[in-house]
């Protein structure tokens, strides 16, 4: 369930900018501010390198303790969001028919963060930093109205401190995996 909190937050960053005939987005606000970014969208993007391998070895250990390849095998090709799936509902099963409650409710709490660290890295990855403002906006998504209304942008608020604060969430969550695996 999402919070009145989280809503407002999620309102107040995300709009929706026309773009009226030509795109003049040429990065003068981000060459002024790209040494507090560019350390921080690294650090993330290890962190996040460390969370995916961490949900790799969570869920090549579920076929074999002592084995990887299977797991490996099976994950080859997935993408981030689809390893989430899997892994939950690998995990969920035993939930249901050995393990209580308790631990399904943290399960849910993994499942739910992960899926939104993924989705914070894709707007890290997939943004147009060349369009970032001083409101610390950046465009992250083109939407082209089939309506003939033309094309829009999607903005999302990144600063230095949200991703400083998605960096520790992210170790955050590899310690989690590590102690729900443990918790067997």
């Amino acid at each position: 369930m999402v919070s009145k909190n989280s809503l407002s937050q999620k309102s107040k960053s995300e709009y929706i900018e026309h773009l009226k005939q030509m795109d003049f987005e040429y990065g003068d606000y981000i060459e002024k501010v790209e040494r507090k970014y560019a350390p921080l969208i690294g650090k993330f993007l290890i962190a996040f390198s460390e969370l995916e391998h961490n949900l790799n070895l969570a869920i090549a250990g579920y076929f074999a303790d002592d084995l990887h390849e299977i797991g490996y095998t099976i994950i080859e090709n997935l993408k981030f969001s689809q390893k989430i799936d899997l892994f939950y509902k690998l995990y969920i099963r035993e939930e249901i028919m050995i393990r209580n409650r308790k631990t399904k409710s943290v399960l849910n709490t993994i499942k739910r963060k992960l899926e939104s660290i993924n989705n914070f890295r894709n707007k890290i990855v997939h943004a147009n930093w060349v369009s970032l403002k001083k409101d610390k906006t950046v465009r992250t998504k083109i939407i082209v109205n089939k309506t003939g209304e033309g094309v829009k942008f999607k903005r999302v608020k990144i600063s230095p401190k949200s991703i400083e604060k998605r960096i520790k969430e992210t170790k955050d969550l590899v310690e989690r995996i590590d102690e729900y695996k443990c918790t067997d």
